[in-house]
């Protein structure tokens, strides 16, 4: 104790770190006086100390400790005073209390009283525990505004961005002031988000001071200050934002085209349709969004136009606006947009002329509406889809046309595509899909299949035959598909990976598998798709080595897709991926743990003997994590009567940190077993016995010796045979364990041996003389 007070830190830190392996009450008072060292260290292993002690002073101790000026030291004390099931009993304690907690929730339920602890954390805190808080923040909301404006002068450039953005969200009017004071902000990011909130509190007493910051400011405050007069109606507002239209940065350039369609001020209608010919498609994209809320006689026009736009995403917006509209001038480019090569486009359009209350009026519109919106189970239905092969072919178990010969077509087309010098009419070669001239007449299975096959066939056409060949449904095109994830154009392997999933045969399995390891990501990620619908077995190990990837999102591809797989190997994986230094790996592991939690809690006893710490660990704090405190305890519990004493540690510490007290003999037993409190174990006699004799064949030698040397003390001739039970039935025992059980038989033996020799002296006849 007298160590506490040396000169050296290092001395004081392991004097504290000793007083607490003694468990000294003695000591208490000295460790209360260390929590208070100069020296961060030497707090953090006395408030350690005094939870090990774990008295009614050590509490007293500990609620002082929540108090320090040091983060560790208060985060030991309340995690200490958590397990000793102390209660705040004042207002400051529970904020003192929850604060070392990290838990930022507990003090939004505060209210008021949360605010100023929220603030002072904010302030004292790193970037990622800062983030929580400020979305601890904002669900306080304007509650939180007088201590946020006084945040706005702090000297760290951090605080002040955050308090900003948050004073935003509050859209208390009592901050524009100080906001519009912050537009000066040495720092560039302080004053666009001071920018950006003024925008948000939506008082059109900041017009001035936003025109004024868009004329001085750099390129991110002129943007910014755009956006927010975007939202504030006023004259200062429009010309400022036509003036922007015209800036050099395209940035501000386009913030002033989001502003427009929020202004919705007629006069820049005479703008927004210039920004349609403009070589950004983000620019074009912008002055679409921009012009839905302007009045249809004069916009109507525009929109058709961008349905021929190159950009998928510009031609998806303007579908979807005629849609709302239910402009019928817009019909016929709608119909044109149905041969569209991106999927989503043709299905925005099918979905716009529905809501315009179109029909098809023959049967090659009918199908061309049906692919458009993937109904094939109606195309079928309706039988739609005739093949342009007249002749009924002999059926095979996956269907070659005629014309491919060794894989390769050619022959039998061109045969088929001879000139016809009788054909009147007829200037030149038959294109090759001249059977499809009629209407009523249109490609089937057998022509995709050849197209898919052909490397000389229009690139356009081998797309549409690999993604469509897996929405017939038909499993013959499955070996095609498969053929196709070796093809040179990377977008026609995705689309066979995915089609192949869309046909659901195991078959594709393997030729998946092996697409896993393909260079190009979007491949790989179509090939898992298709993997997590067919969920073979063997996919699991693969998928189990692309957790290892250095690539990130590599990993994540692969955890996502093991959330499909009831499988012990695949839980593993997932566990150990919540260890990944990649945040966004890390978190889409616990969501996939969270869809496999209904197999995986019922095997938590066979990942508990995983000889893996990290694996235990992790299979113990995710159980708690997702079901909670509670329904994890229920799942925990009963596993302390059973495995090895490691696993029972590990089981014990998660419950005891839950606030769990042991209910059962077994339970006391196996909790001070764990804890080599070997005294009270003996004296808990014959309740201890079962779990002593499990103790006998631990792999833990100070558990197996405990054992051994406490049964010796309290066993009898029931425990003898108790054991020798166990033995008969014990299969291949190590010799190191059985040695110990035939020890403690022995031993037992020798004392009862021992207790009745005076007994049989006693009772002897007396020598004959």
């Amino acid at each position: 104790m007298w160590a506490l007070g040396d000169e050296y830190f290092d001395v004081r830190m392991h004097a504290a770190r000793l007083l607490g392996e003694a468990r000294s009450r003695y000591a208490v008072e000295h460790l209360q006086k260390a929590l208070d060292d100069p020296v961060e260290v030497v707090g953090y292993e006395a408030a350690a100390a005094l939870a090990e002690i774990g008295d009614a002073r050590s509490v007293r101790a500990l609620v002082h400790a929540l108090e320090c000026n040091f983060l560790g030291t208060r985060k030991v004390a309340a995690g200490a005073l958590e397990r000793l099931n102390w209660k705040p009993r004042t207002i400051y304690q529970q904020i003192l209390f929850l604060s070392a907690k990290d838990d930022w929730i507990g003090l939004v339920r505060l209210k008021m009283h949360g605010v100023a602890p929220l603030a002072r954390e904010l302030q004292e805190r790193q970037a990622a525990e800062r983030d929580d808080i400020t979305k601890a923040l904002k669900i306080i909301g304007s509650l939180a505004t007088e201590p946020l404006i006084r945040l706005l002068q702090n000297p760290d450039p951090d605080i002040r961005w955050r308090t900003a953005s948050l004073l935003g969200h509050g859209r208390d009017r009592r901050a524009v002031e100080p906001l519009i004071a912050a537009l000066e902000d040495a720092d560039e990011r302080v004053a666009s988000a001071a920018a950006l909130a003024l925008g948000e509190i939506g008082d059109t007493g900041a017009v001035d001071a936003l025109v004024r910051a868009f004329g001085a400011g750099d390129v991110e405050l002129r943007k910014c200050s755009i956006t927010a007069l975007g939202r504030l109606q006023s004259e200062r507002s429009i010309a400022a934002v036509l003036a922007a239209a015209d800036d050099e940065h395209p940035e501000v350039r386009l913030s002033a085209i989001q502003a427009m369609g929020h202004l919705k001020d007629a006069r820049f209608l005479s703008v927004l349709p210039s920004f349609f010919a403009n070589p950004e498609p983000e620019v074009r994209m912008q002055a679409v969004r921009a012009l839905r809320p302007y009045p249809r006689a004069k916009t109507t026009d525009l929109f058709i136009q961008a349905l021929s736009d190159p950009d998928a995403r510009i031609r998806r917006e303007a579908s979807k606006v005629l849609g709302r509209r239910r402009a019928r001038a817009a019909v016929q480019p709608l119909i044109a947009r149905f041969e569209d090569q991106d999927t989503e486009v043709r299905l925005s359009a099918a979905k716009a002329l529905d809501a315009i209350g179109w029909k098809p009026a023959n049967a090659k519109e009918q199908l061309a509406y049906l692919i458009a919106k993937e109904d094939w189970k109606e195309i079928r239905r309706l039988g739609l889809i005739k093949s342009p092969v007249s002749k009924t072919q002999d059926p095979k178990p996956l269907l070659i046309p005629e014309d491919v010969h060794d894989g390769k077509p050619g022959a039998a087309d061109q045969k088929e595509a001879k000139p016809d010098e009788n054909t009147e009419g007829d200037t030149g070669p038959r294109a090759r899909n001249a059977p499809r001239a009629a209407d009523d007449v249109v490609p089937g299975l057998d022509y995709y299949i050849k197209a898919l096959a052909d490397p000389d066939a229009d690139p356009i056409l081998r797309l549409k035959a690999a993604e469509t060949l897996g929405k017939l449904g038909d499993t013959r095109g499955v070996r095609p598909l498969m053929n196709a994830l070796v093809d040179p154009d990377p977008e026609i392997q995705w689309r066979a990976a995915l089609s192949l999933g869309m046909l659901g045969d195991l078959r594709a399995s393997s030729a998946l598998i092996v697409a896993l390891d393909d260079p190009v990501f979007e491949v790989k990620r179509r090939a898992a798709e298709s993997i997590a619908t067919l969920r073979p077995a063997s996919a699991v190990r693969p998928l189990c080595d692309l957790t290892s990837s250095p690539d990130p999102g590599t990993r994540t591809l692969a955890i996502a897709t093991l959330a499909e797989f009831e499988d012990d190997e695949a839980v593993r994986a997932l566990l150990l991926a919540l260890e990944d230094a990649e945040p966004d790996v890390a978190s889409a592991a616990l969501s996939s743990l969270l869809k496999l939690v209904d197999y995986w809690r019922s095997r938590v006893a066979v990942l508990l003997k995983d000889d893996d710490p990290v694996i235990r660990r992790n299979t113990i704090n995710t159980l708690k994590l997702l079901l909670g405190e509670e329904k994890a305890i229920s799942h925990l519990a009963p596993l302390l009567r059973f495995g090895s004493f490691s696993i029972r540690r590990e089981v014990l510490s998660a419950l005891e940190m839950s606030g769990w007290e042991p209910h059962h003999p077994e339970e006391r037993a196996t909790a001070l077993l764990v804890h080599k409190r070997w005294d009270e174990v003996a004296a808990l006699g014959k309740e201890a016995t079962g779990t002593l004799i499990d103790a006998l064949f631990d792999t833990d030698k100070e558990i197996q010796d405990g054992a051994v040397t406490i049964l010796e003390q309290i066993g009898d001739g029931e425990t003898v045979q108790s054991i020798r039970a166990l033995l008969r039935r014990g299969g291949d025992l190590p010799v190191k364990r059985v040695y110990a059980a035939m020890k403690v038989i022995s031993l037992i033996n020798k004392k009862e041996d021992r207790a009745t020799a005076p007994e049989e002296r006693d009772n002897d006849p007396p020598p004959v003389s």
